[in-house]
């Protein structure tokens, strides 16, 4: 009941208003009463007291309690209304109760009236309740229906009372079922769970109508609409009412298939990340804080875990000794919010140098800037090591060669200073002492000069076959098996020795690659004359695809290829075909001749 009670009372008869004001104020401990004798009062009170209680008499002249309470009614107004008059009909007394008065108390009964007056405010408040639930209610199934729409979750709710169901527009295509179709039953839906799945779903459901789940969240594979099952997340509540028996349930399926993969995918991923020998590191972009560390890094630095996560990564590095010039670059690239890769030296806790190849990625967040970076360095120090030490041996054969090349050079040109000392310098010699002893003596010594003559074409034969050793020829222009037939002729002219010389596809054999293999012919040749004592030598060049193959055996004594394999001929022609990417090989035993063979690339490029 109202902390004050106020009461409108509609009576034109001033002493019965008075006996009842006097029968409340004995019974009411704080109360208010207003007396109203017509219409015009009547509105008055209504608009301006706003009344607790309405008493009203239908004995007034030109305005009837019934009048009265359809003008409360038209209002909308919730305020007990109670007929209180002097005699009444049956009739009447039915049809206003159910035009909405409370009750009705003849003044000769007026000791009802305050527990009449208390039942009507009592049941003023169970209406206002009541409403102010449906309201609740429909606010907060409007908020449902709402939140239902705006989300991406499949949504149902289950009337455990009529066994009805309804579903969001997610759930139908979550399911692939057609929402122009008759919702399915409560259990229909459940023919798609994962058989392994389905048992545990129905004992959750069935203990929902049992009362014995008041709410759950758990995970079941369903299959989805596209014809795969999937993994789905299901959380779900039961509303009870007042006695607490369930009648609703409200729920809710996410699918977290993606979810799941993704989680399963990272697991993997920081499972190789913790294994692997590689070292991993994660810092914060503008802190330059270390987040994160593995083994591998640890184990490559000497570092302690704890020791690298409470320092920055600038800090760490400067330590470590690493390359001022190329830390500058990685910062530039991580001020813009680029990766990077570089190669740079550490030096470990322990005091070791290390290579490492370092690759920076920036991990982006929702405003796509990077927040952090995640670094992966790959140990290359003995890579490095093998690289020095390639450079280093590839540094030693290019001296070597070098060495080769100039004693080759210098035993060539001691050949041809022999030669022209030796034979063409004597020659000319003696052509000189002939023509003085004709000058002297021309008389009856016609012989002489024409020996001289004999000399002169000897001297220029000489001369001949000393250019053709010493100058390259032009195999743009000429056939590298008739020099090669040629070169041949000009070694074994005193000497009986058959020689064949076959060559397939020399078309394709580009001219620096021809001068290449006349030079190796020629050096081979040369040791063959000079000391195989061969009878036959066999020349075979041909194109194979991508490279041309040479071999040159002969039939001579042959020689020890681990004793006998480093004289300054074979050193050159091994680097002759090494410096074009070429393999050279010599098989040779005593007694039993000699094979020189080699392959050349025919892409090849001259040596710079």
């Amino acid at each position: 009941m109202p902390e004050i009670l106020k009461i409108v009372m509609l009576e034109d008869n001033a002493d019965d208003a008075g006996i009842v004001q006097a029968l409340l104020s004995r019974v009411f401990a704080d109360f208010e009463f207003n007396l109203a004798t017509d219409k015009k009062q009547f509105l008055q009170a209504l608009d301006d007291y706003h009344p607790s209680v309405i008493l009203a008499d239908n004995a007034l002249p030109q305005f009837s309690a019934m009048e009265a309470l359809e003008l409360v009614l038209r209002r909308g107004l919730d305020i007990p209304f109670i007929l209180v008059t002097g005699s009444v009909s049956e009739e009447f007394a039915a049809d206003i109760i159910k035009m909405g008065a409370d009750d009705y108390i003849l003044k000769d009964r007026l000791m009802r009236l305050p527990a009449a007056i208390g039942a009507a405010i009592d049941k003023q408040r169970a209406r206002k309740e009541k409403r102010e639930s449906v309201e609740e209610f429909r606010r907060t199934d409007e908020r449902f229906r709402t939140l239902s729409k705006a989300t991406k979750d499949a949504i149902w709710d289950w009337n455990l009372v009529t066994n009805d169901i309804w579903w969001n527009d997610n759930f139908y295509d979550l399911l692939g079922y057609d929402p122009q179709q008759p919702v399915p039953g409560p259990y229909e839906w459940t023919k798609r769970i994962y058989p392994d799945d389905r048992n545990k779903v129905m004992t959750r459901l069935n203990g929902v109508l049992s009362n014995a789940i008041p709410s759950w969240e758990d995970e079941f594979r369903l299959l989805l609409r596209d014809g795969r099952y999937g993994t789905v997340m299901d959380r779900g509540y039961v509303i009870k009412d007042n006695v607490g028996n369930p009648v609703r349930a409200i729920g809710a399926l996410v699918n977290i298939t993606e979810q799941k993969l993704l989680i399963r995918e990272m697991e993997i991923l920081s499972l190789i990340v913790r294994e692997s020998n590689n070292s991993v590191i994660i810092f914060d972009r503008q802190s330059k804080k270390i987040a994160w560390v593995n083994a591998g890094l640890i184990r490559c630095t000497g570092y302690t875990r704890q020791e690298l996560l409470t320092s920055d990564i600038s800090r760490v590095m400067e330590e470590m000794g690493a390359d001022e010039g190329i830390l500058t670059h990685i910062c530039l690239q991580m001020q813009a919010d680029r990766p990077f890769c570089c190669e740079l030296m550490i030096r470990t806790k322990g005091g070791e140098n290390r290579w490492q190849s370092v690759t920076g990625q920036p991990i982006r967040g929702f405003d796509h800037y990077a927040c952090s970076y995640f670094v992966i360095a790959t140990d290359i120090s003995d890579r490095r090591k093998a690289e020095e030490e390639s450079l280093a041996s590839k540094i030693d054969r290019q001296k070597e060669a070098t060495r080769i090349i100039l004693q080759t050079q210098e035993k060539e040109r001691n050949a041809l200073g022999r030669e022209l000392h030796d034979n063409i310098n004597q020659i000319l010699a003696a052509v000189n002492l002939k023509l003085g002893f004709y000058l002297e003596e021309p008389e009856n010594n016609i012989d002489v000069v024409r020996d001289c003559r004999q000399d002169l074409e000897r001297a220029i034969q000489e001369t001949r076959r000393l250019s053709h050793h010493m100058v390259m020829p032009r195999f743009s222009e000429i056939n590298l098996k008739d020099e090669l037939e040629l070169l041949f002729g000009s070694y074994t002219i005193h000497k009986s020795v058959q020689f064949k010389c076959e060559i397939a596809n020399e078309a394709r054999i580009p001219a620096h690659i021809k001068e290449t293999i006349f030079r190796i012919a020629q050096e081979q040749l040369s040791n063959i004359i000079k000391h195989a004592r061969a009878t036959k030598i066999d020349v075979q060049m041909r194109v194979e695809q991508d490279k041309v193959v040479l071999a040159i055996h002969d039939n001579g004594v042959g020689f020890d290829v681990h004793r006998s394999a480093n004289g300054i001929g074979i050193a050159n022609i091994y680097s002759r075909v090494e410096s074009y990417n070429g393999v050279a090989a010599i098989r040779s035993t005593p007694g039993k001749g000699c094979t020189l063979s080699l392959s050349i690339p025919l892409a090849a490029k001259t040596p710079g």
